[in-house]
């Protein structure tokens, strides 16, 4: 059954609200040029803990060049720059130090894209609709409340996602090999299909009898009208290129399916005890045809099926080009983000 979408950057993820407040995260903080920032973080501590502030603390604290001025007083009670450098120094820190290198990183290899501005302004004007349609928020509303200084600051968020993305889809497509595309195709792959489905809602109904029915011919409308303990879904036209949103038990049945056909009832990881009916199909097209927007589909899948990958993703990036850290704190704190992908 349909899957829930995490990583991603296409259209359609920005639908999911969890996946949405992911990409929209608080964002201040590339005024420099990222190679200056990245040389920053590696040589000079207190600009990164001023960076990793200058996501919750006033400006004036991201500039302290004294680490023993004070920045606030209660009583006899003060609180140094130090005392708060020290405090984030953690995993969340360690995360922003990792997003200025690898755009870093990035930039050296793709340099600068007119396609990063035409992908933040499309996906700007997504999270704004979105915002709109689901919280009655404007775009001035959204930018404040996640802590956007202005709407530069977010676009130029949203300018780097366009590099991690475009890394991240070349890396996964090379962990799909040609005797993988093939198999799955002769494995799962069949014509487009317009496709209905049924999932056991309670016991008051036995998908079996709704399959009986079918098979006699009866009429989706009158099976909707006599079995009401089922959840139905029109699934629309499902091809090969849409097989990324599905679980593979869904795919398997359906596979062999033609026009009329049930599928058996079979349990999916995703909606439980399920039935497939297919109201039209389709040939099935060539490899050769295919081919390419197969083995994208099966990166996708992969990427889905196992969220790792990202991270791994820009691990093996960071050891082909050497990264080292000079502060021996953040190096034990990315030595232990290492051992979780392990």
């Amino acid at each position: 059954m349909k899957k829930e979408k995490k990583e991603t950057t296409k259209e359609e993820v920005f639908n999911d609200e969890e996946v949405l407040n992911e990409i929209i995260e608080e964002n201040e903080g590339f005024g420099m040029t990222v190679k200056q920032k990245c040389l920053a973080c590696l040589l000079i501590g207190m600009i990164i803990g001023a960076l990793a502030m200058s996501f919750c603390w006033p400006k004036r604290v991201a500039k302290l060049k004294n680490g023993e001025e004070v920045i606030a007083t209660v009583g006899n009670y003060t609180v140094s720059a130090d005392e708060i450098y020290d405090a984030l120094k953690n995993q969340t820190a360690m995360m922003h130090v990792l997003d200025l290198i690898d755009y870093s990183i990035l930039l050296d290899m793709y340099g600068k894209s007119d396609e990063a501005g035409t992908y933040a302004k499309e996906q700007s004007e997504i999270i704004y609709q979105q915002y709109e349609q689901f919280y009655g928020s404007t775009k001035e509303e959204f930018l404040t409340s996640n802590g956007y200084k202005n709407e530069d600051a977010f676009m130029e968020y949203l300018n780097h996602d366009y590099y991690y993305n475009k890394y991240y889809n070349e890396y996964m497509l090379k962990q799909i090999t040609d005797e993988e595309v093939e198999k799955y195709y002769n494995d799962f792959v069949s014509g487009k299909k317009k496709v209905h489905l049924y999932t056991k809602y309670d016991d008051s109904v036995d998908l079996k009898e709704i399959k009986k029915a079918l098979d006699k011919g009866t009429s989706i409308a009158k099976v909707n009208e006599k079995f009401k303990g089922a959840m139905y879904n029109e699934l629309g036209e499902i091809s090969y290129l849409d097989y990324a949103d599905y679980s593979d038990e869904f795919i398997s049945n359906l596979y062999s399916l033609k026009k009329g056909d049930t599928s058996k009832v079979f349990q999916d990881g995703a909606t439980g005890e399920s039935l497939i009916y297919v109201e039209s199909a389709e040939e099935k097209l060539e490899l050769k045809d295919i081919k390419d927007d197969l083995k994208e589909m099966l990166a996708t899948k992969k990427g889905n099926e196992d969220e790792s990958l990202y991270y791994k993703a820009f691990i093996e990036l960071r050891e082909e080009k050497g990264l080292k850290f000079n502060d021996t704190e953040y190096k034990d704190l990315y030595d232990n983000y290492l051992k979780s992908f392990k």
